[in-house]
């Protein structure tokens, strides 16, 4: 099996956060360089993850969020030929696939796809279920890369 270093973009603050101060267009700059750094170290695996909308959502982010990220990733898939994959905070898998699929995106990180871990947003549920549902009903090969032990959190199973 060959290997690869996956580094994450983990964004700024995006419209309608807390601590949002950048435009837009302002974020997809920065997130293009950021992408371009790392592409020109020779990694050719990214995340790009809404790191800076602390605090995050348990579950399922607003939907400008969502699009934004589908933004985002469109624009890195048509500047760099790299596996790109979408992970939105805390345990958005229905947000971070609808993301994915629409820009063409390869694979969706999940911190929690199965049991429950208590975390600092609350109790969360894995809702493998839907989501893999939601996969089939949208005919997407979008890969969903999940955590073991999701890190900040305690497995309650």
């Amino acid at each position: 099996m060959k290997k690869s270093l996956i580094a994450v973009i983990h964004l700024p603050p995006l419209p309608g956060s807390p601590r949002s101060s950048l435009s837009r267009e302002e974020i997809c700059q920065w997130t293009e360089k950021e992408a371009s750094i790392y592409y020109a170290a020779g990694i050719r695996s990214l995340i790009l993850e809404n790191h800076g909308d602390a605090p995050f959502f348990p579950e399922e982010n607003p939907r400008e969020v969502v699009a934004f990220l589908a933004v985002l990733a469109d624009r890195l898939k048509a500047k760099f030929d790299v596996d790109l994959g979408i992970n939105i905070l805390r345990n958005d898998a229905m947000g971070a696939l609808a993301a994915a699929a629409a820009s063409g995106s390869d694979f969706i990180r999940v911190n929690v796809l199965n049991g429950i871990a208590a975390t600092d947003q609350g109790l969360i549920a894995g809702r493998a279920h839907e989501l893999l549902r939601l996969r089939r009903n949208l005919t997407s090969s979008v890969r969903v890369w999940a955590d073991i032990q999701v890190k900040f959190a305690t497995q309650l199973y």
